[in-house]
């Protein structure tokens, strides 16, 4: 059976609107219990407040979602 795929994009928005780390926090840790893979497509400096992640979630910056 092939791994799902899962995409998360929250826009650049964090300074804005303090509580984008704590929702992405949240998906990380709920990403851990999940059989999928995530793609969390977020500035450089949200990933790096993530600190590590779960082997199936993984940090992009700008994501094409066109072919």
């Amino acid at each position: 059976m092939q791994m799902r795929l899962l995409f998360v994009s929250i826009p650049g928005i964090g300074h804005a609107f303090p509580m984008v780390p704590l929702a992405l926090r949240c998906v990380v840790e709920a990403a851990r219990q999940v059989a999928a893979e995530f793609v969390l497509a977020v500035e450089a400096s949200d990933a790096q407040q993530l600190g590590a992640l779960p082997p199936n979630v993984k940090a992009a910056g700008w994501v094409p979602l066109e072919p």
